[in-house]
């Protein structure tokens, strides 16, 4: 069952301020991001119970320093997932 997943605002607001410093870096690296993160969240949806519980379940991007965190009780529910930027 593939489950839609939300961002908090805070999430979004992340996400919006990571694009901008991306693309502030090199032009296009914005898009890398939002791809990565599109791929991230599919992964998220599709099998929210395939990523392990530490505090909240956590699935890393791939060759980008971002973590998606979302609460481990989302069986039937939508996960609603923070962001983890951890490239500051």
């Amino acid at each position: 069952m593939i489950l839609p997943v939300r961002l908090s605002a805070g999430a979004q607001h992340d996400v919006e301020d990571t694009v901008a410093w991306y693309e502030g870096q090199r032009v296009g690296l914005g898009g890398r991001f939002v791809a990565a993160l599109d791929r991230l969240i599919d992964r998220v949806s599709e099998n929210p119970q395939q990523f392990p519980v530490i505090v909240a379940r956590w699935c890393a991007a791939f060759r980008m320093p971002y973590t998606l965190l979302y609460p481990p009780t989302t069986l039937r529910s939508s996960p609603s997932c923070m962001c983890d930027d951890t490239r500051k």
